[in-house]
């Protein structure tokens, strides 16, 4: 194990943990009733380690207690990486910890941080510990409010605290959280967690260290004290939620939600605007919105969270940075700024080379799903199937779980290919960011630059 590099070490310990997940999901005291076969086992744990939400059985009834205890688990393990868990036991049990644990540990966190390792790793863990069991409370009480009994609304509210902030999606309700959603205290709980584990643990520690006593011992955020990035996530994340919301509503009004009251509307809105990033829950039936609906949806998926959290997609400070980059263009000024501040051209690099590589493995694998499920079919008679298939493959690659009801159907192959989307999307910018850090040896010369015509 010392011999392998970083990239190497996160593939093999989600590799195995997904693998372990699937024998286990399998065996009979994981399920109710029936049998699951290997790949709908494979896919379940896939989806559960890459926190994605994606299911070809439902939840609450075809597993067992067992099984679901398994399934959060994997989520768990999932969500706050299967190297910093392992890594943290390790350290608490007294182990020496590798060099190269280390590493690959700390590559899911920003490189400039003033603080040990063991340090943030403790951080980490207790801030993660911390959010969900708050969530876990208030999600009791609003599980109670609606008539549960004790031990099922307890049940339900740890199983959703944790798979909310790690934004897993999976949901123990057979419609998610469809009949919660004029639920104010729920919908509000689940969706501050997906909040707080989509932003980061780095933003999550930087807010932590920036709030300080106001008056009558109130908490006042100070954000000079903010890092850029965190800076950055916040307001880009505020934007996406703002943004997704409103056209939510205006291109839903009239269609799935027309019959509810307009509180009702706004929240749903609201709701499937910061679930639509990473976390795969929803309030209203996927299947009956409209195509331009599903079109952003697509959007906000692939832009996805915040690095170094529970979510996938390429990431809110890619987008921002492409998006600022964009802009100093058309203002005619050669560096990308940022309140005052420069984005260095090695960050751009990244962004531009994350966002191709990104569009074009979806690509390819969305023309893998076509070929397998629709070899042969004339178009005539596969209207629509287009963009589910398209939602299907950028929801497994953002990591978000939301499906138009298309998973169960899909073929053995196609499973396959929607299990390699959730697992590149779960470790594929994380590696690729790895990757790029690397620096190759200087020759000591630079070549003579040629320009050529773009656009």
């Amino acid at each position: 194990m010392t011999r392998l590099n970083t990239s190497q070490l996160l593939i093999l310990s989600f590799a195995a943990a997904i693998l372990v997940g699937a024998v286990l999901l399998q065996l009979p005291f994981s399920l109710r009733e029936g049998s699951l076969g290997f790949v709908d086992a494979l896919f379940t744990a896939t989806s559960a380690v890459c926190v994605t939400g994606l299911t070809v059985k439902d939840t609450g009834t075809f597993f067992s207690f067992t099984g679901q205890l398994i399934l959060l688990t994997l989520i768990q393990l999932g969500g706050l990486g299967i190297l910093t868990m392992s890594v943290f036991i390790l350290h608490q049990m007294g182990w020496r910890i590798s060099l190269r644990s280390m590493e690959a540990t700390a590559s899911s966190f920003p490189s400039r941080l003033r603080i040990s390792f063991r340090e943030l790793l403790r951080d980490t863990v207790r801030l993660t510990i911390g959010i969900e069991a708050v969530g876990a409370v208030f999600l009791f009480a609003g599980f109670s409010r609606a008539g549960e009994g004790p031990a099922m609304a307890l049940g339900h509210a740890v199983f959703h605290s944790v798979s909310a902030f790690c934004n897993a999606g999976f949901s123990l309700f057979s419609d998610s959280l469809c009949s919660f959603r004029g639920d104010v205290w729920i919908n509000t709980t689940v969706a501050f967690l997906i909040v707080a584990g989509g932003i980061g643990f780095f933003v999550l520690r930087d807010l932590r260290d920036a709030l300080g006593r106001g008056r009558f011992f109130l908490l006042k955020l100070d954000f000079r004290r903010l890092n850029m990035q965190s800076r950055i996530v916040l307001l880009f994340s505020f934007f996406l939620i703002a943004f997704g919301a409103f056209f939510f509503f205006l291109l839903e009004r009239s269609n799935t939600l027309a019959d509810m009251p307009v509180v009702t509307q706004i929240l749903c809105s609201f709701f499937q605007s910061v679930t639509c990033r990473t976390a795969g829950f929803n309030t209203v039936d996927i299947y009956h919105l409209s195509n331009p609906t599903l079109f952003l949806l697509i959007l906000l998926m692939f832009i996805g969270a915040s690095p170094g959290s529970t979510g996938g997609g390429i990431k809110v400070t890619s987008f921002a940075t492409l998006l600022l980059t964009l802009q100093s263009q058309l203002r005619g000024r050669r560096q990308s700024e940022f309140q005052h501040r420069a984005i260095s051209s090695e960050t751009i690099r990244k962004a531009v080379t994350l966002l191709v590589i990104s569009v074009f493995f979806v690509s390819a694998c969305l023309v893998l799903l076509l070929v397998f499920e629709l070899q042969g079919v004339p178009h005539p008679e596969s209207r629509g199937m287009f963009l589910e298939l398209l939602f299907e493959a950028v929801s497994a690659f953002g990591t978000v779980g939301l499906s138009t009801g298309l998973t169960p159907s899909l073929g053995s192959v196609s499973k396959l290919v929607v299990i390699g989307l959730m697992f590149v999307g779960r470790l594929g910018p994380l590696t690729l960011m790895a990757a790029l850090e690397r620096r190759a040896k200087d020759g000591g010369y630079r070549l003579i630059e040629e320009e050529i015509m773009i656009g």
